[in-house]
């Protein structure tokens, strides 16, 4: 079953090898952090939050929507944010990463940042001998710890506040992208969040019977690759990619795979009865069909790290973008 494979992918994440970083590092290094994803974790174009009551253990990171910034819990026990830059000067243009703030728990070993009973800690293991502490107290059950675009960690005890940005980033207006266009018209798009979705470090998924809107992007972990379902109704695979030569080496995207639903103004990317479809709207009106069959409740559909776009049914494949 599929959901073996992704508890097996999960429990190689767990066991994964990452290193203390360091200013100059190149973000490569960063790279062998484990991305925070699943149920512990919402939020929206503006921010990636921990939710109440969940942990971020060692060589995990909370990355901020555009990738420019990440807290991490290195296995020295420190917890970091590190900024994504790239210059000529470091790492042949290609990357690199410099801390902006830390808890100072470095040589402590702590093992979790996490949002305890309404207070951010870094402890050594899960609610339990605390080696840092915010000192501020929000609800038990309201509170996230959010990874914002800026440069800092922002701590929110108000549920209210994020609803309020959620519904804002519903209302965000989103353009069709094109070849070349800068990688902040990309974040334009929602991500797709909640129990609608499911993954690991390696791959992002649909679940069966769930869709995607128009102006709403299925990202691959690594932030290079999102599925992506446009104002005309294409849906659309973007490619992030950096360059001197588009946007002074800040990002571009560029298209590697549609539907060709381009004016259509269809309004679902969904797992329908287990088909990939482009609906008119959900359950109707398709306009776009993968042709391939899986169950009707154990289809997932996934964006994976390395570009291909995967319709999974336990362990099988039942449709892939590249075989």
């Amino acid at each position: 079953m599929l959901v073996s494979l992704l508890v097996s992918l999960f429990a190689a994440s767990v066991n994964a090898q990452c290193g203390n970083l360091g200013n100059w590092n190149p973000v490569s290094s960063l790279m062998q952090y484990n991305s925070a994803a699943g149920s512990a974790v919402t939020g929206n174009t503006f921010l990636t939050c921990l939710v109440a009551q969940n942990w971020i253990p060692q060589c995990t990171r909370l990355s901020a929507p555009n990738g420019q910034f990440a807290l991490v819990l290195q296995p020295d026990g420190n917890a970091v944010v590190y900024n994504v830059w790239y210059q000529s000067t470091c790492n042949y243009n290609q990357g690199c990463v410099s801390s902006t703030w830390s808890t100072g728990t470095y040589n402590t070993g702590a093992g979790a940042i996490q949002l305890n009973n309404g207070r951010f800690q870094v402890n050594q293991q899960p609610s339990s001998q605390s080696r840092w502490d915010s000192g501020t107290q929000g609800s038990a059950s309201g509170t996230l710890l959010c990874m914002q675009k800026k440069v800092h960690a922002n701590y929110m005890s108000s549920f209210f506040v994020i609803v309020a940005l959620f519904a804002s980033s519903i209302n965000a207006q989103c353009g069709n992208l094109g070849n070349w266009n800068p990688v902040t018209s990309l974040l334009q798009y929602n991500p797709a969040s909640g129990g609608a979705i499911t993954g690991n470090s390696y791959l992002n998924c649909l679940r069966a019977q769930n869709w995607i809107s128009q102006c709403t992007r299925l990202s691959a972990p690594n932030g290079q690759y999102a599925l992506v379902l446009q104002p005309d109704g294409n849906a659309v695979i973007y490619n992030v990619w950096y360059q001197g030569t588009c946007n002074y080496g800040n990002g571009c995207v560029s298209s590697t795979w549609s539907t060709g639903t381009w004016n259509t103004g269809a309004g679902a990317i969904q797992l329908n009865n287990g088909r990939f479809q482009i609906n008119q709207q959900p359950n109707s009106g398709s306009r776009w069909d993968s042709g391939s069959q899986g169950s009707a409740s154990g289809t997932l559909l996934c964006m994976q790290n390395d570009g291909n776009l995967v319709v999974y049914d336990g362990s099988s494949v039942v449709w892939a973008l590249n075989r």
